[in-house]
């Protein structure tokens, strides 16, 4: 369990499966970080959670997000390239009354600062549609600079967007740890 400023990350339980559902229900949240996602039963979910509950390996590592004694999205990163230290990191509040309020920010900053001084990793990575302004400041906010841009490689709301790759080095990061208040 990892704690921040307005969030806990703690690893995901059976028992948070029917909550994890229930935010894919917001689907005009879900589409700036899932823009593909489609719609799936309570059922057909909880076995896809099960799984990889099951499957936890170093390979993946998936944390809820929560506030308030509430799961309110999700924060976790898959590894890239073992041998250079290498992640692609993702995460998502997925409850309206969380958005814009820091806590976002908050997760992000805890969890990437637990990669880089506890797992040792060198580099992290994500990728973000480019209309997502609020989840690109606070990426920007937390020291992530983009890298490259893919123009027109997504659909959002039926409009080709710009795909942003984004990444942090651990170097980058310890300046903005340092800086912080």
């Amino acid at each position: 369990m990892l704690k921040g400023e307005k969030v806990i990350l703690r690893a995901v339980e059976k028992d948070d499966l029917k909550r994890l559902w229930e935010l894919e229900q917001n689907v005009d949240l879900l589409e700036w970080s899932q823009p593909d996602w489609m719609p799936k039963s309570l059922a057909a979910r909880e076995k896809e959670y099960e799984k990889q509950i099951e499957e936890r390996h170093a390979e993946r590592i998936d944390f809820v997000i929560e506030a308030d004694g509430k799961v309110i999205g999700r924060i976790g990163i898959v590894h890239q390239n073992r041998m250079a230290h290498n992640a692609i990191f993702g995460m998502g509040i997925f409850d309206r009354e969380y958005l814009g309020r820091g806590y976002g920010r908050d997760a992000v900053r805890v969890f990437i600062d637990w990669a880089f001084r506890i797992l040792n990793f060198r580099r992290l990575s994500l990728d973000v549609l480019a209309p997502n302004e609020r989840a690109i400041e606070a990426y920007q906010a937390c020291g992530f600079r983009e890298e490259a841009r893919l123009r027109q490689h997504s659909v959002f709301r039926g409009q080709p967007v710009d795909l942003i790759y984004m990444g942090l080095l651990r170097s980058e990061w310890q300046h903005v740890r340092a800086a912080r208040p």
